[in-house]
């Protein structure tokens, strides 16, 4: 019937039918931040009108099976005029066993809706990924209306200026209904500012709306005002600069955490968990050199890690896993917690790389020293902290 780019479906809506005519069938695709927002506003225009509360049925995929899907589209209603059903982040397609719908269910999904949903039934169904093989795909294209919302996370030149359409889409989308305006360069500032984080993007867009008050135009100066209100937690920018080995950096900011009120336990504890986590980093790596050859090497963008490293990290994590089970025991030398998000994991091989695996090894244990130091004894906990970080982030130490 009508296969869109998520760009395109606003128009779309704009000018969809009266509600009579109106498509009953959505199906939208790709980026998370991307497909929520479209759905949000296919969902509202469907239900113009109409009572929410009464006429909206929310399904979520990451707890309802197929079948709640079948029975909840297929059961009539005789006393609501319209209803929308809305299947949110349905496991309709996944290449990891145990992770999607059984390919029946999804077929006969697809059969109840070539046979036609209930006369006064709307269906609005996202999913993280498609198959544009598979006969739902092909029914839907066929009876609805289909919206692509994948957008390329690549660094190549062609996959940067997507995503800056995308960035610009959204800050049309938050923008113009507040009247704000910002030039080239200041979308820019912001854009360099949050990478192509979407979430991060348009939140500080919308504290940037709040920030101007009655003003249009948004400046480079109010993008810094609001950067500085949005920074990260003084405990992380303490735990980054000591994983980039800045002496200087880390007092200064060890200094600011202690005279705001942070106790050095509190402190201690967050430097274990930086270095536990990158010693695991770490250990995957010399755990995967053979013969001199390591899936992840200094300088790895971050496509080659989730194409190449990514599937090597989480093999050798799931044998970590079951051998130290099958010993009765745990292990904290698991990063993958969230496959679905791997960028921190990328981010926590780039920092292990300015460390040995000794000097991991060997800062664990006067983290532990430290803190037997610190609950059972009068030492200088201050003191204790800055020898440290002086002894662990000196080249060599």
């Amino acid at each position: 019937m009508t296969q869109l780019k998520y760009n395109k479906i606003d128009s779309f809506l704009e000018s969809m039918p009266a509600a009579d005519d109106s498509p009953d069938l959505f199906f939208l695709w790709g980026h998370e931040y991307l497909v929520k927002e479209k759905s949000e506003r296919i969902v509202n225009k469907l239900l113009a009108g109409h009572d929410r509360n009464l006429a909206l049925e929310v399904i979520d995929g990451d707890s309802a099976p197929a079948a709640t899907v079948i029975d909840t589209v297929s059961t009539l209603n005789p006393f609501l005029e319209k209803r929308v059903v809305w299947g949110k982040n349905l496991p309709l397609f996944s290449r990891n066993p145990g992770e999607a719908y059984a390919k029946d269910d999804v077929k006969r999904l697809a059969r109840l809706i070539e046979k036609g949903i209930p006369d006064n039934t709307c269906l609005v169904v996202s999913a993280k990924g498609c198959d544009k093989r598979s006969l739902f795909f092909k029914t839907v294209a066929d009876k609805g209306v289909t919206v692509d919302c994948t957008v390329p996370e690549g660094l190549r030149k062609s996959d940067v200026n997507e995503q800056t359409v995308f960035l610009r889409h959204t800050a049309a989308a938050i923008l113009e209904p507040e009247a704000k305006h910002m030039d080239g360069r200041v979308f820019q500032k912001l854009a360099d500012l949050t990478g192509f984080d979407p979430d991060t993007f348009a939140d500080n867009l919308k504290k940037l709306v709040s920030y101007t008050g009655d003003k249009s135009g948004i400046t480079a100066t109010d993008v810094d005002a609001v950067a500085r209100r949005t920074k990260k937690d003084p405990i992380f920018e303490f735990t980054g600069t000591f994983c980039e080995r800045k002496i200087e950096a880390s007092l200064f900011y060890l200094d600011s955490l202690l005279s705001a009120g942070f106790h050095p336990l509190q402190i201690l504890k967050a430097l274990a968990n930086q270095v536990r986590k990158l010693f695991a980093a770490k250990s995957f790596v010399q755990a995967a050199n053979v013969n001199n050859s390591s899936p992840w090497y200094t300088g790895q963008d971050f496509n080659t890690f989730k194409q190449v490293t990514l599937p090597v990290m989480q093999e050798y994590e799931s044998r970590l896993s079951k051998e130290t089970e099958n010993l009765g025991k745990a292990t904290d030398l698991l990063l993958i917690s969230n496959p679905k998000n791997p960028y921190p994991v990328y981010q926590t091989l780039k920092k292990s790389d300015n460390f040995s695996f000794e000097e991991l090894k060997s800062a664990l244990g006067d983290i532990s020293d430290i803190d037997h130091q610190m609950k059972s004894s009068s030492a200088d906990s201050e003191l204790l902290l800055k020898n440290f970080i002086v002894t662990t982030c000196t080249k060599g130490g």
